[in-house]
């Protein structure tokens, strides 16, 4: 029997409840940004998209992600994330109900933007709802199982993408994400709001029924003492966050994070990766499902760092993966810009490398950097932080995702060295900057000193 992704289940329904539903926000995240790569096959022929049109219809959905990111934190702050999530939920269900109905590109673009607000306010906000919720000994393993859920709905996606290739039915691959939609809206009905939310607002009574199901008895009125010290102080804003020096560097650590996460060109492995294997002759069906078969094994990769991430560390896979990242990377721009790309030893090379790439991204930059950016964030500018971090995160995807079919289409070598450049950056970032917030609370990581570099 395969071993469960979490060392220790919660201690109720609710608390499932709660992590499910953060996770199948991730899971919309992922359908909804990887479903552009097989649906654009299609979609390029029967709107005779430019590539300046091809990446707006890939690009648009960043900029409604990172309206959607910003605009979350000053929502949850006031709603909660209970509501805050159930209304993205409707997002996502009106924006891939007109995506499949879309008569021109102009419609087609406002199915992305609305997906895209969607995107931006649970990738901000459904991995803090899971952190807040979740046990301290297993916050890293149940918050890595929503970057699972978004490796997996980015499968789907590709599945989807290849069972639909023969008909050429791109408007049904959009349709398909209308029903875990309107799961998440139903969902979120029954699910708890986070405990340190309830504080924060007086809601004392419903903190510690919250606590009641993830803790031992034991641990509930000592936890919620520490909480109570913590969300005493009021929510602040961005200003504030920019005076404050305390705030301020938990700020530029959560930008570094997100910004080099979408730096490293995971996005145009993403979108592009279809693409990327028809320019070395395969064909539509095959080149997607191939693409999907590279997806599974990113899946795999989660899992593992979903299982070793509270022992291992959050920074020693973050090294190991920006490494493994760069040398795949520079595989991949060689492969393209010589002749090797006509040759089944290329075309061979390349798939490998794009292998490594998926799977060194999914166990180390794709769940982390969810995982760690709320944990360094004081919880008085949680959701404030989370909010300007994922505008960062999907301001950075939105240039490198928008450039990268023009830049390709001037070498592929310089595109990837740009990308390995990065990659390098991610490295002394995570071995010089990060601090470590593995097994420590959130409470404890927030009165820790503001060193910016961490002990070794």
């Amino acid at each position: 029997m395969a071993p469960s992704l979490a060392p220790a289940a919660p201690r109720s329904w609710r608390a499932w409840l709660a992590t499910s539903l953060g996770a199948l926000g991730f899971l919309l995240f992922g359908y909804d940004t990887g479903v552009i790569a097989g649906a654009l096959l299609f979609i390029r022929g029967e709107f005779a998209l430019s590539p300046t049109l091809e990446g707006l219809v890939v690009s648009v959905l960043l900029c409604g992600a990172a309206i959607g990111g910003l605009v979350s934190g000053r929502l949850v702050e006031r709603h909660g994330h209970r509501r805050l999530l159930m209304g993205t939920g409707i997002l996502f269900t009106l924006g891939a109900a007109i995506a499949a109905l879309a008569p021109s590109v102009g419609a087609l673009v406002l199915a992305r933007l609305v997906l895209g607000l969607a995107v931006g306010a649970a990738s901000a906000q459904a991995m803090l709802y899971i952190s807040e919720t979740a046990p301290t000994e297993h916050r890293g393993a149940f918050a890595a199982l929503a970057p699972l859920m978004c490796t997996t709905g980015i499968l789907v996606s590709y599945l989807v993408g290849w069972c639909l290739a023969e008909s050429g039915d791109w408007r049904m691959m959009f349709a398909v994400a209308i029903v875990p939609s309107l799961l998440l809206v139903a969902g979120m009905a029954f699910a708890p709001d986070s405990p340190r939310w309830l504080a924060h607002h007086g809601r004392i009574d419903a903190a510690r029924a919250v606590l009641r199901g993830t803790l031992p008895e034991a641990e509930v009125e000592p936890e919620l003492r520490r909480i109570l010290t913590v969300t005493a102080a009021p929510a602040v804003s961005f200003t504030t966050m920019l005076r404050e020096p305390v705030l301020r560097h938990a700020l530029l650590l959560a930008c570094g994070l997100a910004l080099l996460q979408q730096v490293i060109g995971i996005n145009t492995i993403v979108y592009y990766a279809p693409t990327i294997f028809r320019n070395l002759g395969f064909r539509p069906s095959d080149a997607i499902l191939t693409t999907s078969f590279l997806q599974a094994l990113a899946i795999l990769s989660t899992i593992v760092a979903a299982r070793i991430v509270d022992r291992a560390g959050r920074r020693p896979l973050l090294m190991a993966g920006a490494v493994a990242m760069a040398i795949s990377l520079a595989a991949i721009g060689t492969v393209m810009s010589t002749p090797l790309a006509q040759t089944l030893a290329g075309h061979v090379a390349a798939v490998a490398a794009v292998a490594l790439f998926k799977m060194a991204f999914s166990f180390s930059w794709g769940p982390l950097v969810w995982v760690t950016m709320p944990e360094v964030l004081p919880h008085r500018a949680r959701g404030t932080g989370m909010g300007v971090a994922t505008l960062t995160n999907w301001m950075a995807n939105l240039v490198v995702s928008f450039s990268f079919p023009i830049l390709l289409a001037s070498g592929a070598m310089a595109v990837f060295g740009v990308f390995v450049g990065s990659c390098l950056l991610a490295f002394l970032f995570a071995a010089f900057v990060l601090p470590e917030t593995a097994r420590v609370s959130l409470e404890a990581i927030e009165q820790r000193s503001p060193s910016p570099a961490p002990s070794h």
